[in-house]
């Protein structure tokens, strides 16, 4: 690990907008973890006196901003607003309240600033362009004296081997140039994707390195097409589809830091052991998801609904999914800093079953509002739960996790899911694509 000054790198991306939109839903379900700035500033701010109970809770070793019964921060007012905001300003709010929905990824040529989906403005793409919040975001990260002071971590391409000079931004380009294909249906995008990313797992890399990687991404991104054309992948088996389940708990697990300092560890255990066995099983009720979702789901409502077949549909969730998969890929959200530390390798595979997690909630969110297929609302509606965990929940970053993504690798899992889980239908897609005439586009990146 290296010590130095760290430019800050902005996502190089124009077709994302964002401005908050006052909607408080990160008020109401993020739980936030504070600084000893945040602490001292909540202390200047006399809270404790002013709520009759003090606006912070320790759990295990750290500090939390209180939540209310119903998981919503102490300071969430009743007309909507942060009553910290109101009365302060936005300086004076917690750093992490301050710097959602950006994330920061510190690398060897800067501090990316990732972008998070779990706002609704950034999914609707409603608001400023991201260069616009270059300032505020430089101002946030000095405030944060790790990434201030540049420490940084060399990305890994696999477990055994360091990434070295331009490797990364091969392997971002060539995921970028497979899923900015639109003469291809997104579906068949994200099979060559999971494709890819199979064949870098399973290839001695150790053996192609530097230009001789390039060489070999520039084959699979040539012939990914017909490759998975020759290859078209399986239904998943039912184990595969258990793990799959469980991968999806994994997203959805909610800790609500009020919650559990009254039930302790133990009754918090005992609570996600019942709900990750549900989630195995697959029969019956399924635990609550969130707030907003309907209260009476069960698992055989993931059936109900396939993929969507209509035009506006399929052009809608499309631009949603680029627009995400772009921002987690070039920003650093995907792998190293941005991910847990994980290699680049390991980081694309959580990528992919994260879409896979996403489809299968997607059509739970159909089936329970009685939908035979998926629309961009359910794919809202479930993107704002999988992003919200993405490099955020401890659990999905831990071996087991590791271990489970690359038994589903190794056996073809990975591609098997993505394909059962995806949101558009490929016949009615490449009909309509070969309606339109047979010159390849590419959008530029």
């Amino acid at each position: 690990m290296t010590t130095r000054s760290l430019p800050i790198l902005m996502p190089r991306t124009s077709e994302q907008r964002y401005s908050c939109h006052g909607c408080a839903g990160c008020c109401r379900d993020f739980t936030v973890q504070l600084r000893p700035d945040d602490l001292a500033r909540l202390e200047a701010q006399n809270w404790t006196q002013r709520l009759g109970q003090s606006p912070v809770v320790e759990f295990r070793g750290r500090q939390w901003l209180r939540q209310r019964e119903d998981g919503a921060c102490v300071f969430l007012a009743a007309d909507g607003r942060c009553s910290i905001h109101a009365e302060f300003g936005l300086e004076a709010k917690p750093l992490a309240c301050q710097m959602f929905p950006f994330m920061l990824a510190p690398g060897e040529k800067g501090v990316r600033i990732g972008l998070s989906f779990a706002c609704p403005s950034m999914i609707h793409n409603r608001g400023a362009e991201i260069a616009s919040h270059a300032d505020d975001v430089r101002r946030m990260v000095r405030l944060i004296p790790e990434i201030a002071q540049g420490q940084v971590r060399p990305v890994q391409l696999n477990a055994s081997l360091q990434a070295a000079g331009g490797e990364e931004e091969q392997i971002v380009r060539t995921f970028e140039r497979v899923l900015g294909r639109v003469d291809l249906p997104m579906s068949t995008r994200l099979d060559g994707a999971a494709w890819l990313t199979e064949m870098l797992a399973q290839a001695k890399l150790e053996n192609v390195r530097g230009s001789r990687l390039g060489d070999l991404l520039d084959l699979l991104g040539d012939s990914f097409e017909e490759e998975i054309e020759a290859a078209p992948p399986e239904p998943p088996t039912k184990r595969q589809m258990k793990v799959l389940r469980q991968i999806v708990f994994a997203h959805v697990e909610d800790v609500k830091i009020g919650a559990a300092h009254r039930r302790g560890i133990g009754g918090l255990a005992i609570g996600q052991l019942w709900r990750h066995r549900t989630f195995g099983r697959g029969s019956g009720a399924v635990p609550p998801i969130a707030r907003g979702w309907p209260e009476r789901l069960t698992f055989d409502m993931v059936d109900r609904a396939g993929p969507a077949t209509a035009d506006e549909q399929i052009g809608a969730i499309d631009a949603i999914m680029l627009r995400y998969l772009r921002s987690r890929i070039i920003t650093g959200r995907a792998w190293g800093p941005g991910y847990y530390g994980w290699p680049i390798v390991e980081g694309l595979e959580a990528l992919w079953m994260m879409v896979a997690v996403t489809g299968w909630l997607a059509r739970l969110h159909a089936g329970a509002h009685g939908r035979s297929e998926v629309t961009a609302a359910d794919l809202e509606a479930a993107l704002l739960r999988t992003d919200r965990a993405a490099g955020r929940a401890p659990w999905l970053g831990s071996r087991g996790e590791r271990l489970r993504l690359a038994w589903l690798t190794q056996g073809g899992g990975l591609r098997r899911l993505v394909h059962a889980m995806r949101f558009t239908d490929e016949s009615l897609e490449q009909d309509n694509l070969a309606d339109a005439g047979d010159s390849p586009e590419v959008i530029a990146c």
